[in-house]
């Protein structure tokens, strides 16, 4: 087991999980981390709904929130990692935005043909 820690620590760069770590408790942090952040986008369409707005605004102002949400996350990741808070959120911020927009170039090419 000694050798499997070092490995892991060294060569790989992870962390050896502690003895009273649980993964239900994990998940369920996971989880509700995503449905609290992957919510804020959709602000955008349900306060401003009465409004009656533009699609292509609404579109805007929720690209805008996800931004902020997803630089927010990698600020707050970066409490509990070694890296600084600005170089977190940016990592997060290019990371989750390069995601997004490989999903809706595939989505606006794909034209419907689902």
């Amino acid at each position: 087991d000694v050798f499997v820690d070092l490995m892991l620590k060294d060569e790989l760069g992870l962390d050896v999980p502690d003895e009273d770590d649980n993964p239900w408790v994990d998940g369920m942090v996971t989880f509700g981390a995503f449905v609290c952040f992957g919510f804020i986008p959709l602000v955008a369409y349900i306060a401003l709904a009465p409004l009656a707005l533009d699609s292509h605004v609404l579109f805007l102002v929720a690209c805008v929130l996800t931004a902020v949400t997803l630089f927010a996350l990698g600020a707050i990741k970066s409490s509990v990692t070694e890296r600084s808070w600005l170089m977190s959120g940016s990592e997060t911020l290019s990371l989750g935005g390069a995601v997004a927009a490989v999903s809706y170039l595939i989505g606006w090419g794909g034209g419907g043909s689902l």
